[in-house]
Formats: C-alpha cells, sequence, structure tokens
C-alpha cells in the first residue's frame, strides 16, 4: 500500500495511546511526532542548543519512562533504528540528539499548518 495517513499529534492525548509499555512501532511513531517541525533552540545548562527540523532532543531516562520501557531496552532500539539508516544520534552525558533520517518524507511541508 502506498499513500499517506494523516496523523494528528493529538492523538498522543487518547487513551489507547498511553497503555504502556508501548510498541516498537509506537515508539517509532512517538518519536516521529516529537521531533521538531520548524527549527528553534533549547537551553542546556549554559548552553544553547539549535535543533533543526526533524530533530528532537530527547534523554533516555524519559524515553524510557514516557514509553514504560528500560533504558537499555531504548538504547538498543535507538541503535537498531540508526543501524538501520532511520535515524541518527548524537548522545552526551546529558541529552540524545535524534535526527530522522529522510524526515519530510513523513512530514512534507505541504501539508503543515502554520
Amino acid at each position: 500500500m502506498d499513500g499517506w495517513v494523516k496523523l494528528h499529534r493529538s492523538i498522543k492525548d487518547n487513551w489507547v495511546w498511553k497503555d504502556k509499555p508501548f510498541s516498537k512501532g509506537q515508539a517509532w511513531l512517538d518519536i516521529l511526532m516529537e521531533c521538531n517541525h520548524k527549527p528553534s533552540k533549547v537551553n542546556i545548562g549554559l548552553n544553547v542548543i539549535p535543533i533543526e527540523r526533524g530533530q528532537k532532543l530527547w534523554s533516555i531516562k524519559d524515553m524510557a519512562d514516557r514509553w514504560g520501557w528500560s533504558r537499555k531496552k531504548v538504547s538498543s532500539f535507538l541503535n537498531v533504528l540508526e543501524m538501520d539508516n532511520m535515524l541518527h544520534q548524537k548522545r552526551t552525558s546529558k541529552y540524545t540528539l535524534l535526527t530522522i533520517v529522510n524526515y519530510d518524507l513523513y512530514q512534507s511541508k505541504d501539508d503543515e499548518e502554520e
């Protein structure tokens, strides 16, 4: 099957979305929905970090808590996504910067609402 299914980020407020633990597919969609759709900046300590379209600054701990997973499972999952060229990750002691590969394939600029 080809084509689009529009999925509004508000689905995250629905009780079926909040059921834990998340499946791998649900975790992947959560990453996609959490990524920036436009550039921004995040302040971490004394550093201002630019976050581009298709990126998300997140901690392994926060993902684990959100998805109902262990930190090890989150880390392994992110590694698998990176090996499959679905995302790139840059880990520091304070955060993980996720970059979705081919973000525009998942989120067309033409369909965005301002």
